[in-house]
């Protein structure tokens, strides 16, 4: 989306300057993606869990931001310079944020949150164990 910038009027483009929070947003958004999906794969721990459940939140407001600028400021022009079309707009911004929507509930039921929060619970029995065995 960092592209699409130039497009806005502010630097002479023909896009609304409305469509400059939603598509900064969409670039940090991009460039952090390959971190949460590492994270999601390789750590554990609750501080995981808000993380992606945070980078969900803000992915779910950052869609929701979009389909109000398409309403009250619609584009000109997609990626590549092809006319807007609506329907393509509102409906890849829809389905992005219904996604979203979905990884927000899946991170907030009680296996998911006991999957990320059994990590140091693990951790500290193990501990435990290790401590009250006795050498003969």
């Amino acid at each position: 989306m960092a592209s699409m910038l130039k497009t806005l009027k502010m630097f002479g483009g023909v896009n609304p300057d409305a469509w400059l929070g939603p598509w900064f947003s969409d670039t940090i958004l991009g460039i952090l993606t390959p971190f949460a999906i590492y994270a999601a794969f390789d750590l554990e721990g609750p501080v995981t869990w808000g993380l992606l459940l945070a980078f969900n939140c803000i992915g779910a407001f950052d869609y929701a931001h979009g389909l109000l600028a398409q309403y009250m400021h619609p584009q000109i022009i997609m990626v590549g310079g092809a006319p807007a079309k609506p329907p393509a707009i509102y409906g890849s911004i829809g389905l992005g944020l219904l996604f979203q929507l979905i990884n927000i509930v899946v991170l907030l039921t009680p296996n998911t949150v006991k999957y990320f929060t059994y990590y140091e619970v693990k951790n500290d029995i193990q501990c435990a164990n290790i401590s009250t065995v006795t050498v003969p």
